[in-house]
């Protein structure tokens, strides 16, 4: 039976915060941004079709950028590609919260966090760079929980935030009541920016070469094994015929 390599939790740990993040940044407006379109002034008959521009945007930024993160992550290496995006999508968090009345102000917000932050996929490319063909569905599955654990935190925190009735006579929350939910979004963003600027490392990518050398090789010896197989069955054939 073949040794699993162990994986690397550190780097795990960042893989796994980063998901998170993102998770929480795309699901934190949820249960408000209804409310939010609504008191943008938005005719209600057309409130359902600025609510899901508003709620996709993200998405659509990340989604128009991954290719353009890919070759950035190429040239300046995962972890800085990492990095620079939770900073620059907690940044345009904060532009959303702070948004009074204009729903054009809260959709660049969200467009520029998509464009900004590529780590949906780079972070995919960092986990297949720090795995082996032992330990990478293990790995992987890390990312699946991650996203479940910020699609839970997101909403329940988009929901106890906005306009918050628990906390009374605050000018600043009546004039920005939905800039709660943006702080801590971004508080999530550096939070993670933190850690993974002390102890994320950056994957060596001549070890990495070497890992998939080493794959290929048994992909090889598994063909190989194949036909001796396929040999033995024509060698049986031929004796008995």
């Amino acid at each position: 039976k073949e040794d699993v390599t162990p994986l690397p939790i550190k780097q795990v740990i960042c893989a796994f915060i980063v998901q998170m993040a993102d998770a929480i940044q795309i699901t934190i407006l949820f249960p408000f941004v209804a409310f939010m379109v609504d008191d943008f002034g938005i005719d209600p008959k057309y409130n359902g079709f600025y609510v899901g521009i508003l709620a996709a945007s993200f998405s659509l930024a990340q989604f128009l950028s991954s290719f353009i993160w890919g070759r950035i992550s190429d040239f300046i290496g995962c972890k800085k590609a990492i990095i620079y995006g939770l900073f620059g999508s907690s940044i345009a968090s904060l532009l959303f919260g702070f948004n009074h009345s204009s729903y054009l102000q809260a959709l660049l917000a969200r467009l520029l966090a998509g464009i900004l932050n590529g780590n949906i996929g780079i972070i995919k490319s960092f986990l297949g760079q720090i795995t082996d063909h032992t330990n990478r569905s293990k790995g992987f599955s890390i990312l699946n929980l991650a996203w479940g654990c910020g699609s839970i935190i997101g909403p329940f925190l988009g929901g106890i935030l906005a306009k918050p009735k628990y906390i009374q006579n605050s000018s600043f929350l009546d004039y920005f009541p939905y800039v709660l939910p943006a702080i801590v979004s971004a508080l999530f963003q550096l939070i993670s920016f933190t850690i993974c600027l002390i102890i994320m490392i950056e994957p060596n990518k001549k070890q990495f070469k070497i890992l998939k050398k080493d794959d290929n090789n048994i992909d090889d010896n598994n063909d190989l094994s194949k036909n001796r197989i396929k040999l033995k069955n024509i060698d049986i054939d031929i004796d008995n015929n």
